[in-house]
């Protein structure tokens, strides 16, 4: 019995199509601090508590390991989009999390690009 999650495209997409734009729920420099900060959001409110739980159905929503799993199988490593080119070359990036973002089916080698705005 699984639960399916996701979009689905019903028609092809052009080269460079807008799929979401979103911010950020939360973002952070290493994974203990981001879920430090989400579990401070879902602590305090129903909407945050509602999409983190979400992500991970089967787990008790609010929970600190539940958000811990959410954070780990559903946050994003961002890389500065300045690297390289005027920016440092040792410039971090930081972790973040999308809660729309995470209903695509993603690759780890993916074909499209992430943009912070």
């Amino acid at each position: 019995d699984t639960v399916q999650y996701g979009y689905t495209a019903t028609t092809d997409l052009a080269a460079g199509t807008l799929l979401l734009r979103e911010p950020a729920l939360e973002t952070a420099a290493t994974h203990e601090e981001l879920v430090g900060r989400v579990q401070s959001r879902v602590d305090r409110d129903l909407k945050v508590r509602m999409a983190v739980g979400a992500m991970n159905p089967r787990a008790s929503a609010g929970r600190p390991s539940h958000v811990d799993d959410a954070v780990r199988d559903n946050s994003f490593m961002t890389v500065p989009l300045l690297r390289g080119v005027g920016g440092p070359p040792d410039s971090a990036g930081l972790r973040a999390l999308f809660p729309q973002a995470v209903y695509f089916n993603h690759s780890c080698w993916p074909n499209c690009h992430w943009y912070i705005v």
